[in-house]
C-alpha cells in the first residue's frame, strides 16, 4: 500500500474471489495522511515478487 507516495508491505488472506482480508493499519493510518493512496496484491508473493499475479486498486 502506497501513503504519501511511499510503499509499505503488509500482508492479508483471499476469503473471496473479489475480497482480502487484512490489517484496518494496512489501509488506514492517521498519522500518514489517512486511507492508503494505492492497494497492490500479490498472489503467492514470495520475496516481493508474484508468483500467481498481481491487482492494483
Amino acid at each position: 500500500m502506497t501513503f504519501n507516495n511511499i510503499t509499505y508491505i503488509g500482508t492479508g488472506t483471499v476469503i473471496a474471489p473479489d475480497t482480502i482480508l487484512t490489517a484496518a493499519h494496512n489501509v488506514y493510518d492517521s498519522r500518514l495522511g489517512g486511507w492508503a493512496t494505492e492497494i497492490t496484491a500479490y498472489a503467492g508473493a514470495r520475496a516481493n515478487k508474484a508468483t500467481i499475479g498481481k491487482q492494483s486498486r
